[in-house]
């Protein structure tokens, strides 16, 4: 039963790093789209449409990055609470998870800047 927790666990964590891999991705597709259409997009809409769904995008492109970091520890959180009891376990295995912590969230940080400076970017091309 511990066996089959323990894996569930592996794959919801590993889900949650490719949905924040994937979300990154999209939201840069996006700022790029804008980017390289800028004129044609101008024609079409006000300046202040696309700056409002930039803002928007990159606002919840953050908030679903942290939400997947949290999501990713508690699992981590819950796994180690599963497989504290087995001796073969290895020590560092056994400690809680810090999710805030600088060494915890230094790859989120990372994605939550990729985000920002990609809507700075396309926001700054508009003008």
């Amino acid at each position: 039963m511990k066996s089959t927790l323990v894996s569930i666990l592996q794959q919801r964590m590993d889900k949650c790093t490719t949905e924040m891999f994937w979300a990154v991705a999209a939201i840069t597709g996006f700022c790029a789209f804008i980017v390289t259409q800028k004129s044609s997009l101008l024609n079409a809409m006000p300046c202040w449409i696309l700056i409002a769904g930039i803002v928007i995008i990159v606002f919840y492109g953050t908030f679903y990055i942290l939400h997947r970091h949290a999501s990713y520890y508690l699992d981590a959180q819950d796994l180690v609470s599963l497989i504290r009891d087995f001796p073969e376990c290895p020590k560092r295995m056994k400690r809680e998870p810090a999710p805030w912590g600088l060494r915890s969230f230094i790859g989120s940080a990372f994605y939550i800047l990729w985000v920002v400076g990609a809507g700075i970017v396309s926001i700054s091309t508009l003008f």
